[in-house]
């Protein structure tokens, strides 16, 4: 299990683009985790599609639409 803090400056997760940001993201530490484990064909680090998200904190100065 992998843990990525990101509180200094947190993704929004308002469009598609910022969606696109995380993956982004989370593909620089796919590629660092695979590097610093020699991981060349992508066995001991899985291709970030695979990965599931167990937790995401939303921030409380979000203004969320009680009807969504």
């Amino acid at each position: 299990m992998i843990y990525i803090i990101n509180s200094e400056h947190p993704f929004p997760l308002s469009t598609d683009l910022d969606v696109s940001d995380i993956f982004v993201f989370l593909g620089r530490v796919q590629q660092n985790l695979s590097s610093l484990f020699s991981d060349t064909r992508g066995i001991i680090i899985q291709p970030v599609r695979n990965w599931i998200l167990k937790e995401y904190t939303v921030s409380k100065n979000i203004e969320m639409d009680p009807l969504a």
